[in-house]
């Protein structure tokens, strides 16, 4: 498992999201934090074994790179076992990520988008 070292504890533990489309979320953490039907929820490497309903509102994925990822979610059922945290989810909205890199890119998407507003409007009579 990634981050570990013999004989220490892990430093990582598995993140999965599952919804009735697919796969939403496949990735090592090293906390998780998602909201439970009575409150939210933290997940650390070495958790405890629980089982969870999962409520509405957002889950926030830290990963050991400094990235965070962020997910809107419905009901369904968390369960932590073996360091890995599975969540089934009724319906999720879209993952978004919060990094130097993603911050660029959709910084870049909306200046190439208002350029083209711009190009637009200026061939229109």
């Amino acid at each position: 498992m990634g981050g570990e070292r013999k004989g220490a504890m892990p430093e990582t533990f598995r993140c999965k999201v599952i919804t009735p489309e697919g796969p939403v979320i496949d990735r090592q953490a090293i906390s998780v934090v998602f909201p439970a039907s009575d409150g939210l929820v933290g997940v650390w490497p070495n958790h405890g074994a629980m089982i969870a309903l999962v409520g509405e509102g957002f889950l926030t994925l830290r990963a050991s790179d400094e990235r965070a990822w962020f997910l809107k979610m419905d009901a369904g059922f968390a369960e932590v076992r073996d360091n890995v945290l599975t969540i089934m989810a009724a319906r999720t909205g879209e993952l978004l990520e919060q990094s130097d890199e993603a911050v660029e890119k959709h910084l870049t998407d909306a200046q190439q988008e208002l350029a083209e507003e711009v190009a637009e409007n200026q061939d229109a009579p």
